[in-house]
């Protein structure tokens, strides 16, 4: 998707087949960094999505499970910050 139009929020689970989220986040910056960049995980170790996100790759990391009013109220604060990265 990202090689044909830009996104304006990504939330990207760490563990997926092929690619961690953490590269695809890393990746996603590179081309449009004002997208806000979210990770989803269930994991333990969070070593590589605290570097993601202190090296501003990712904006903040939400822990599975995440009941659905939380996940929509998570989108709807990247929404908004996305509309203020936008403006600036």
């Amino acid at each position: 998707v990202l090689d044909h139009e830009a996104v304006e929020v990504i939330l990207c689970d760490q563990a997926m087949p092929g690619m961690r989220g953490t590269e695809v986040l890393a990746r996603a910056a590179e081309r449009y960094p004002k997208t806000v960049r979210l990770m989803l995980s269930g994991q333990p170790d969070l070593t590589e999505i605290e570097a993601a996100i202190a090296s501003g790759v990712a904006a903040d990391h939400h822990v599975k499970p995440l009941g659905a009013r939380t996940l929509r109220e998570r989108i709807d604060e990247a929404f908004r910050l996305q509309s203020q990265r936008g403006a600036a």
